[in-house]
């Protein structure tokens, strides 16, 4: 199979809008908010969200006719901090045609305003945690070398395994760091989830539930090789839209050995060992571990002869900015720079 790389998609944002509402002095108000959203959870267009150390008042999440849910979040305990009284969390890449105008339009209802001041909101949004991800088709995690730059200096780096000692995945950066970045097997991690829920369906009386969960197992199973790139802005401290084109590429920070490609070869046992040693220790340092030896030369010819190809980290950041408009979700001048 051609290995094919897939445009990215935003799989997460976090964004704040200034919904200047204090629940602690505005409680008429807040009690009037939670009539309304009771009235649409009745109606089967919410559902309330029960949220651990969440720091808002009020919590709830909107389910869009596309079946994607919308947390939202209001009423914050502290604006200052928080920078807007209303946190919006979602995953764009799961939102259907249509989704983004119903999703304004429960909104405005649940906060009691008319259109154009909820346009005025979504004009001044800003950005706390941006997720931009990219699947390459037809690679296989087991055949590629991930070597992510300053590695090094990071305080996390964690490989998963599965029970054969198979790397699934790395992740780069720490919990609380600015930044994080993760490679990981998709279709792995599709037969995970595919299996979770057989296991669930497992325990349900329905079998017409088992039986489609079953089905969505062994389409799990057989869908090609697929390897997800993800780059996870954790903390943008309140970025405003137009400044997101500023940010720095993060998929540069990426590059990737392809074992399958042609280019310069190694004596088996060598490059079983140099192979090992990258998954092991890391690239920088199986490389800097031959740094001096008598296979340095052939060493370096095999890597730089096997860099992918297929991998143009400013194309597919370059459409970062261009995906936040196509989520429909914000007026075209909250990205022009006021």
């Amino acid at each position: 199979m051609a290995i094919r790389v897939a445009s990215p998609i935003l799989d997460k944002i976090v964004f704040l809008l200034p919904w200047d509402i204090d629940p602690r002095v505005d409680k008429a108000k807040i009690d009037k908010l939670n009539t309304r959203l009771q009235k649409l959870i009745d109606k089967g267009d919410c559902e309330f969200a029960h949220i651990k150390g969440s720091r808002y008042f009020v919590r709830f999440r909107v389910i869009l006719p596309g079946g994607h849910k919308v947390l939202v979040q209001l009423g914050a305990f502290d604006q200052s901090r928080n920078k807007g009284g209303l946190r919006i969390e979602l995953n764009p890449s799961q939102m259907e045609k249509g989704d983004a105008a119903f999703f304004r339009g429960i909104l405005r209802r649940v906060l009691a305003i008319n259109t154009q001041r909820l346009r005025e909101l979504f004009v001044d949004a800003v950005i706390n945690k941006l997720h931009v991800a990219v699947d390459v088709h037809g690679i296989d995690l087991r055949r590629v070398l991930v070597y992510y730059q300053y590695a090094e200096k990071l305080s996390v780096i964690c490989k998963r395994l599965n029970k054969a000692g198979l790397i699934e995945g790395y992740n780069f950066g720490a919990k609380g760091s600015d930044y994080q970045a993760a490679v990981y097997d998709k279709k792995t991690e599709r037969i995970h989830r595919a299996v979770e829920a057989l296991l669930r369906a497992g325990r349900s009386a329905d079998e017409s539930l088992k039986a489609n969960r079953v089905t969505q197992f062994y389409t799990a199973k057989g869908v090609p090789e697929r390897m997800r790139v993800e780059v996870r802005g954790q903390k943008l401290r309140g970025m405003a839209l137009h400044n997101v084109g500023t940010l720095s590429n993060r998929f540069a920070w990426f590059h990737f050995i392809d074992l399958n490609a042609e280019g310069s070869d190694l004596p088996p046992i060598l490059e079983q060992a140099f192979v090992s040693m990258c998954r092991d220790i890391g690239a920088a340092a199986a490389l800097k571990a031959f740094k001096g030896s008598r296979q340095v030369r052939k060493i370096n010819a095999f890597w730089r002869s096997r860099q992918a190809a297929w991998w143009q980290p400013e194309r597919m950041w370059g459409q970062v900015d261009g995906l936040l408009k196509a989520t429909n979700l914000f007026p075209p001048e909250a990205f022009v720079a006021p």
